[in-house]
């Protein structure tokens, strides 16, 4: 496509193959209720599945036939003006609008100036289209652009110049998962009061709509540490690494909040332990779920405090083995930019505790942006 004069009628595609990709588990007769595979589970646009299959011979051929000619565009031509799309989907102007558009989306990193005019021009034809089908979703999806052009590049208040773009796109879409996760971003990013919990209630309808959203789970579980709901950013950032093992954002959640919830039970010790029963007292009902299983069980305080520990100091480590966190070790010690999560101030403070006796772990206080950001500008 890069010589002139050649376009697709000189390529030639040459098919590998394809495969099924597999649900985690096999459909049921059984309903969820009685034992059977949850929906999510019987979905396939997950990212860890429990496998591949092999596909037949003519289903693929079939396959190949439905697409060869839009590869072959894809792959051989130039891409389209925006006047040529106009041209060619006249009489789906709603329709051009949207290929113009995100053909100038796809080029805001390298070439801000043509995204800014492809915008532009996508609002031109949305109103030459006078309030067709469809053209809310289009319309909220220009407004998105905008508002992630303004986050991107607007300085010290971009996420807020960003917030009315995102908070119009939602008007235009309310069930738009990109809308509701970039509100998020915007009100995570907002010091002001409430704004955790306004972004605690935008993650989790944005996983509403898509529950397979790695950003959103790793900011919902940023949210609920900020709030000082800790049991919450386990539960989120367990449920987030079931569809991204790999990523290290949720273990260091994980690593915060259990040692919070440790930390928080030797808050209490001044009035809760008494002479009787050593340093934490008497046993009283637990804080936590030690064996997993999902109910409350009878512990000694004790056991808990050591419960807790021994997880955060786990997902710590496990936070800290990533190559994420070593690339952030290394640019600490080599003095390049400020220190970033895992390694900060406080991680380290929180690592010292966990060996520490009870009587002598200090006291760890977040800071209140605490919190491994997972930044996605998806429109």
């Amino acid at each position: 496509g890069d010589e002139p004069g050649r376009g697709s009628h000189d390529l030639e595609i040459d098919w590998l193959g394809g495969y099924w990709k597999l649900p985690k588990s096999a459909s049921s007769s059984r309903p969820s209720s009685m034992g059977g595979p949850s929906l999510r589970d019987l979905v396939v646009s997950a990212a860890r599945t429990s496998g591949t299959a092999t596909v037949r011979a003519s289903h693929l051929h079939e396959v190949y036939t439905a697409v060869d000619d839009a590869v072959l565009e894809l792959f051989g031509n130039t891409e389209p003006s925006p006047s040529a799309l106009d041209q060619q989907h006249q009489d789906q102007p709603t329709l051009a609008a949207f290929f113009v558009a995100r053909f100038g989306t796809a080029c805001m990193v390298r070439q801000l100036g043509r995204t800014h005019k492809n915008l532009e021009e996508a609002q031109r034809l949305l109103n030459k289209a006078n309030a067709s089908e469809n053209s809310e979703s289009v319309m909220s999806y220009i407004d998105r652009s905008y508002g992630v052009i303004e986050a991107r590049t607007g300085g010290g208040e971009r996420w807020r110049r960003a917030e009315a773009r995102f908070q119009k796109a939602l008007e235009w879409q309310p069930t738009n998962a990109n809308a509701l996760y970039l509100l998020g971003m915007a009100a995570l990013n907002d010091a002001t009061v409430g704004s955790s919990e306004r972004a605690v209630d935008f993650f989790s309808r944005s996983l509403l709509f898509d529950p397979d959203f790695r950003a959103s789970y790793v900011n919902l579980a940023i949210g609920y540490l900020r709030l000082g709901q800790y049991e919450s950013a386990v539960e989120v950032s367990d449920a987030g690494l079931a569809r991204h093992p790999d990523a290290p954002q949720p273990h260091y959640h994980i690593g915060v909040a259990y040692c919070m919830l440790a930390n928080d039970m030797l808050g209490k010790r001044g009035s809760e332990s008494g002479a009787v029963g050593g340093f934490f007292g008497e046993p009283r009902e637990s804080l936590g779920d030690l064996a997993g299983s999902g109910r409350q069980v009878r512990c000694s305080d004790r056991t808990t405090f050591e419960h807790f520990r021994s997880k955060a100091k786990l997902a710590f480590l496990r936070a800290r083995g990533t190559d994420e966190a070593r690339r952030r070790f290394r640019q600490k010690t080599d003095g390049v930019g400020q220190a970033e999560p895992p390694w900060l101030e406080v991680d380290c403070q929180m690592m010292e505790s966990f060996d520490a006796e009870p009587e002598d772990c200090p006291k760890i206080k977040l800071p209140p942006n605490i919190g491994w950001t997972w930044t996605n500008f998806r429109t």
